[in-house]
């Protein structure tokens, strides 16, 4: 596993731009997945392909009618 392909969580959110805070919401909503680095396992890391797939644009619903 290549190094570059995963970023430590304070990476993350300055990659994202979210607190730190909105970041553990997404991980445990299951948006997003952690992994153990295996040099410090108390050290969480998020996979790049991961975080780029959280800047893609997702389609919106359309807007239900209120009937008057």
């Amino acid at each position: 596993m290549p190094s570059n392909d995963y970023v430590t969580m304070g990476e993350a959110e300055k990659l994202l731009g979210v607190s730190r805070f909105k970041l553990w919401q997404l991980v445990r909503d299951g948006t997003l997945a952690t992994y153990v680095s295996p040099l410090d396992r108390r050290q969480k890391l998020v996979r790049r392909e991961d975080l780029a797939r959280l800047h893609e644009p997702v389609p919106s619903e359309p807007r239900k009618k209120v009937a008057a």
